[in-house]
């Protein structure tokens, strides 16, 4: 299991920051969709390849932002693709959602890939488990390189906005009523 951080973006980090929060320079509610969008990216690209989510949880908010959140991912035996894309779908959902409000920077998209480092260290376990090598950054058009997972998120992602959208609003709504875990029967997820 790695425990590493891989902290590669495709992204030049900012030339001054003090955190990645600061950095997205978001209101805590645009921090909240932010979010949100993230984790429905992740649910979305999962139910694509066929896997079964848990709940998503919201983990309250800190000094800095609305906190983060996290998808339960029960354990399966659906394809490599789907954990490995999937995990690279979280950000890329994210990325999406600033490019379609117009909040989208080179800074905001460099603190979302930051924020994807447990999602780069799942795709790492996955990839090294079926081809016996760590994951790559940049280096080839290989499976086992995060660009190529990320390209695939993001046809996911694209193809199924409307999907990704929705689902993000169920959590927003959740989430701010103060239903901090969302079942997966009610984000209404569909392959």
């Amino acid at each position: 299991m790695t425990t590493t951080p891989l902290p590669y973006t495709r992204i030049p980090a900012p030339a001054e920051w003090t955190d990645t929060r600061t950095a997205l320079d978001m209101t805590h509610e645009q921090q909240l969709h932010g979010s949100a969008h993230h984790e429905a990216g992740h649910a979305v690209a999962y139910a694509h390849h066929g896997l079964t989510i848990g709940p998503i949880t919201f983990h309250g908010h800190g000094p800095q932002g609305p906190g983060r959140a996290s998808l339960h991912l029960p354990q399966s035996s659906g394809p490599w693709e789907g954990y490995a894309i999937g995990a690279a779908a979280g950000h890329r959902a994210e990325i999406e959602w600033m490019r379609r409000t117009g909040l989208l920077t080179p800074t905001r998209e460099w603190a979302a890939e930051m924020h994807s480092d447990g999602d780069r260290v799942a795709a790492d376990e996955v990839i090294r488990q079926c081809f016996g090598t760590p994951l790559t950054f940049g280096q080839s058009l290989e499976p086992s390189d995060w660009t190529w997972l990320c390209a695939r998120a993001d046809e996911i992602v694209v193809t199924q906005w409307e999907q990704v959208a929705r689902v993000a609003s169920v959590l927003v709504d959740a989430w701010s009523s103060g239903q901090l875990s969302v079942a997966p029967e009610a984000l209404g997820v569909q392959r």
